[in-house]
């Protein structure tokens, strides 16, 4: 079992935690901004395709006590990092402190440049020449976590190599430039915090923008993992999107690749029977439809998402609102426009269009919120970026 660490947006670290308990993985540990857990590595395969809700994985290579900067120039030296990667191969180190080191060391820039400078000395040691630092687009990513260490003195320096290098939450379906679209994985958040039943029941979202929150759901519908357009990339031997594929553990392992790329053929197989088959229950409707439109032709899901170009006061359901789950992500008068009428419009048509219905609206504002005058029956606290943002379920009676 090796150690590995999920990171996800800030306040989604529970409901990352109970997707992977789904997968089987022990030891779990709720972090700031992700959770870390015990694996083999199939497992950790599995999860970076099929999480939806992390935004990266990492597999974790060492963990040094240090108490200061030079403890982590000495020891990271002492690493055979030949052996992890290739002098051929480009890399880049990115620090993220606690808070503890956050205060003692304070600088986590300087901080990478001595373990930068430490992996390319023990290279030159080794090897007669160095590898390159790439911080655009690397074969290797290395994520350093510096920890205080409760009570004891000092800390520890866990240094992490990332699997992906691109965000898991870049699905690969974005297509217009809608401008304030929900990160990817946010939008699977939301579905899975509403708990959609998708066997008997619709799900709604009467401000679809770029349609990303259907397309999840959609996804989550069909059982087809988030990351099958990569996938599909992948195969065709673009390997940037998995940057594990290039890792020297996982080429030196003959079962584990021969998994991958069998696992890879299924989920072909599997987009392929989505997009040729269909499904009405999941509806979207907005002023503008274009956005969504070129999105979910681009995820290949024209015959699971039914869209309608409508004002969000006049959308009627096509199917029983008894049951029916509604999420939406109306303006925040941040960067679209919003208002203290919007929200109590919105209050009038849930109240006279969605009857008997579950509505999650998601917001940032407080005040706006006031304004649909109803009686929330649950308040999630999440970000959406930087934006401290509440989702509120509405039980429509």
């Amino acid at each position: 079992m090796k150690t590995y660490f999920a990171s996800c947006p800030k306040r989604s670290e529970e409901f990352l935690i109970e997707e992977l308990t789904t997968f089987g993985v022990k030891n779990i540990e709720r972090k700031n901004g992700g959770a870390q857990f015990k694996a083999d590595d199939l497992t950790a395969l599995r999860i970076v395709f099929e999480t939806r809700l992390a935004s990266r994985v990492f597999k974790l290579l060492d963990v040094y006590p240090i108490k200061d900067e030079k403890d982590i120039y000495k020891k990271v030296t002492n690493k055979w990092w030949h052996r992890v990667f290739d002098n051929d191969q480009t890399f880049k180190i990115s620090t993220l402190f606690d808070t503890d080191a956050h205060n003692f060391f304070k600088n986590s820039m300087h901080f990478s440049m001595m373990v930068k400078d430490a992996i390319v000395d023990q290279f030159r040691d080794a090897t007669g020449r160095r590898p390159n630092v790439d911080t655009v687009t690397p074969d290797i990513s290395l994520l350093v976590r510096v920890e205080g260490r409760g009570r004891e003195p000092g800390f520890n320096a866990k240094i992490f190599l990332d699997l992906t290098n691109v965000p898991l939450s870049d699905r690969g379906y974005r297509r217009g430039k809608h401008k304030a679209p929900l990160r990817e994985n946010l939008a699977a958040n939301l579905v899975h915090i509403a708990k959609w039943d998708f066997k008997k029941d619709c799900l709604v979202d009467i401000f679809c923008g770029s349609g990303t929150i259907l397309i999840e759901a959609a996804l989550v519908q069909l059982g087809l993992p988030p990351t099958y357009i990569k996938i599909k990339k992948a195969r065709r031997g673009r390997t940037a999107d998995f940057a594990f594929l290039n890792h020297k553990w996982f080429v030196d392992n003959e079962d584990l690749k021969k998994w991958v790329l069998d696992y890879f053929d299924k989920v072909i197989e599997k987009a392929d029977e989505v997009k040729n088959s269909t499904s009405k229950n999941i509806f979207g409707s907005d002023l503008d439809i274009a956005f969504a439109q070129e999105n979910i032709r681009a995820a290949g899901l024209e015959g699971h998402i039914t869209l309608t170009q409508s004002d969000f006061k006049d959308y009627q359901s096509d199917c029983d609102t008894d049951g029916l789950t509604l999420i939406s992500n109306p303006p925040y008068g941040e960067r679209l426009a919003g208002g203290e009428e919007l929200y109590y419009q919105i209050g009038e048509a849930l109240k006279n269009n969605f009857k008997r219905s579950t509505a999650f609206i998601f917001s940032n504002d407080e005040t706006l919120r006031k304004k649909i005058f109803l009686k929330p029956t649950r308040k999630t606290p999440l970000f959406n970026g930087p934006l401290d943002c509440r989702l509120i379920r509405y039980d429509i009676n």
